[in-house]
């Protein structure tokens, strides 16, 4: 009958009647739930571990779509875990933030670059916030402390991100990020 994005789950359900004729809501076919950290390797596998130095090289974590259909994002997830508490101008604990920033974005098999979120370079903490309200640093007493900036794509947008076959979803990391305890970026969606 038709599909439709519910709200409970995030996940895009097919409308059909049952053999009596009754309405119900059931996943659609083929439609699997996916979860793959953005790694050096593209696809999912070695260190999802963003905490290197970069400075002096522009390094991209991604995850290459290299099926032959499109992987629909329905949100993504960045999580930052540093010993030291962490304040808005910072990135993580990292005080005073950051020189270059990371930026999310989109590459074709081309190699042409789509910037998400306005080509927004992230410094600091308080940056995710211009991009999300979902964000959310551990209320855990003392350190470690955790910040969570989730990117419910399809909540905001009211459609997932299609990432197309032979697409990249991109983490551009340009900073040292050696003091972080860690760094992990993931996207979730379905196949």
């Amino acid at each position: 009958m038709g599909a439709i994005c519910r709200p409970t789950d995030g996940f895009y359900h097919d409308f059909r009647t049952d053999a009596n004729g009754n309405l119900c809501v059931s996943p659609s076919a083929g439609v699997t739930p996916t979860h793959r950290f953005l790694t050096l390797a593209g696809d999912g596998t070695g260190s999802p571990q963003i905490t290197g130095n970069y400075a002096n090289t522009v390094t991209d974590f991604y995850y290459l779509n290299s099926a032959t259909t499109p992987f629909c994002i329905q949100s993504a997830l960045l999580s930052i875990a540093d010993a030291t508490s962490m304040n808005q101008s910072d990135y993580g604990g990292m005080v005073g933030g950051v020189t270059n920033g990371v930026l999310i974005l989109l590459k074709a098999p081309s190699g042409f670059e789509i910037p998400l979120y306005g080509g927004t370079a992230f410094k600091t903490n308080q940056n995710w916030h211009s991009v999300t309200p979902h964000v959310t640093l551990s209320t855990f007493p003392g350190t470690p402390q955790t910040l969570t900036v989730a990117f419910c794509v399809t909540a905001a947008f009211g459609a997932p991100l299609s990432l197309q076959p032979g697409w990249s979803f991109v983490f551009r990391a340009h900073d040292d990020f050696t003091g972080l305890l860690s760094q992990t970026a993931n996207i979730q969606g379905t196949v």
